[in-house]
């Protein structure tokens, strides 16, 4: 091997450990301030600079997937929509628009960078040992610390938004439960290691009291529920049901936490209360009507709701907590349908391949994620959908 191959390869490793390190870092990114930026940009910024000077010495560049072209149009309909965004917003625009910006970028140099099952397998565990520390945060919280909010709920590493927090953790379960599920030879340690951050981001869930958590896990107890009736004898599923879910159901019964507030949670969906977000939405639903077709122009949701509410004394103002919403009112149907049409591409991607069963789970996981809260620029959105475009474009099963 000549000098200039070896010298290829060690920045090809250079990209995929930043790659994962990116990874690692996502869950926890708003725990350390580092005054100018948050940790994960800090790490995208170099993990970008190193994969151009690898294409720029030369390195192959694999096709990019429909998908990178609808994210490509979504960027720059969110920059052309700064044009008609309000002067009082526009510093929140281009906030969002670097956000989409740098989203679309983590999508590429990921597509790039895992070409190979086995890298596909380190972009999944790297996320796990990232979100550990989240659960671990909340853990340590729980025992040596007082609730921070409410009397009753944990947060984690300082971060305050407790939704966020659980929703980070609930991601992180179905990969969990596939990392467990396929047989990769891993250490029996990582197996371990693994099983606890499933047992463990449960419990956190709990911890934060977010009734979004627990929605957000349903679609990974039906994955669990797949795989015990296709993959294990009845004899099997009895002592896993004795060994695992009795003594955890009895444990978390006897510690009754936040039992009260999460036991609200079907109660809430069904009076269509969601926590008094229903409100909140017929505001921001009032806000898209004012511009429905190219929106009122990227960062102007708060504006424009609170201009809405001032004309109309039956709603409220105040950010609206729907990521859809958030891109109708700021981007209009046509940057809806661009965005919700990535969500197509990774849903048809799902059922190509052996893995289907676990992109479906992770991309439900995904679109019930965006239904409370303003994530759609959130970095962990563009890591799930990427991730089912990886899998679903790797020949063969992972397992």
């Amino acid at each position: 091997m000549n000098g200039n191959n070896i010298f290829h390869k060690n920045l090809d490793y250079l990209v995929l450990t930043l790659s994962c390190l990116f990874i690692f870092v996502l869950p926890w990114r708003r725990a350390i301030d580092i005054g100018f930026t948050t940790s994960a940009r800090l790490v995208g910024v170099i993990l970008f600079t190193s994969w151009l000077i690898k294409k720029l010495v030369g390195a192959e560049t694999r096709v990019p997937h429909q998908f990178h072209s609808v994210s490509f149009l979504l960027v720059i309909w969110a920059i052309i929509s700064i044009s008609w965004t309000p002067n009082v917003a526009i510093s929140s625009g281009f906030s969002r628009v670097l956000g989409i910006f740098m989203g679309f970028g983590m999508v590429y140099v990921f597509w790039d960078t895992f070409t190979t099952k086995r890298r596909i397998i380190l972009a999944l565990q790297s996320y796990i040992f990232g979100a550990s520390l989240l659960y671990l945060g909340l853990l340590y919280n729980f025992i040596f610390s007082t609730p921070d909010v409410g009397g009753t709920r944990y947060t984690s590493l300082g971060i305050q938004h407790l939704n966020s927090v659980s929703a980070l953790l609930a991601v992180g379960v179905p990969i969990c439960i596939y990392l467990l599920h396929i047989d990769q030879n891993i250490s029996r340690k990582l197996t371990i290691f693994n099983f606890t951050y499933l047992l463990g981001s449960v419990f956190g869930i709990m911890l934060t009291g977010s009734r979004q958590g627990i929605v957000l896990l349903f679609p990974s107890f039906l994955y669990v529920i797949v795989i015990l009736l296709t993959h294990y004898s009845r004899k099997k599923l009895m002592k896993i049901l004795l060994l695992v879910f009795v003594p955890i159901t009895i444990l978390l019964d006897q510690l009754s936490i936040n039992y009260d507030r999460l036991g609200s949670t079907i109660d809430s969906i069904l009076s269509l209360d969601f926590g008094n977000r229903f409100i909140r939405w017929e505001s921001a639903y009032e806000a898209f009507l004012l511009n429905p077709i190219i929106g009122s122009g990227i960062g102007s949701t708060n504006e424009r709701i609170q201009y809405v509410a001032q004309n109309f004394p039956n709603l409220v103002s105040g950010t609206p907590h729907n990521s859809y919403l958030y891109i109708l009112v700021e981007l209009g149907l046509v940057g809806l349908f661009l965005y919700t049409f990535l969500f197509f591409i990774a849903a048809k991607e799902s059922f190509r391949g052996d893995n289907t069963v676990f992109c479906i789970v992770l991309l439900s996981t995904t679109i019930l994620m965006l239904f409370p809260d303003d994530i759609s620029t959130d970095p962990i959105i563009w890591y799930s959908l990427i991730i089912i475009v990886l899998i679903s474009n790797t020949e063969g099963s992972l397992e």
